[in-house]
């Protein structure tokens, strides 16, 4: 639903693997690092716990993994903390 006011200001988006990309544990953590190597916090959605102990027992960082369970599907949100550090406080 987007509620998160860096929508709203322009400094996050939310992005997702296009097939025939999966979302494997190492691909996860590539994105991830090419975010965070670009000054970028990729947080990665699952709907379920049991998701993201797949994902981190695979080697993503647990706070680079968060439930969200009212998500449709999973995917990354990707924060500019520089640019509105305030979107940010509540990541993990």
């Amino acid at each position: 639903d987007h509620a998160n006011p860096c929508h709203t200001a322009g400094s996050c988006i939310d992005a997702n693997f296009r097939s025939p990309t999966t979302p494997t544990p190492q691909n996860v953590n590539t994105f991830i690092n090419a975010a965070n190597s670009s000054g970028l916090r990729a947080i990665y959605e699952v709907k379920t716990q049991a998701e993201k102990n797949t994902l981190v027992s695979g080697g993503v960082p647990a706070n680079s993994v968060m439930v969200v369970e009212a998500i449709t599907g999973p995917h990354f949100s990707v924060y500019n903390c520089s640019a509105h550090p305030e979107s940010c406080r509540t990541l993990p």
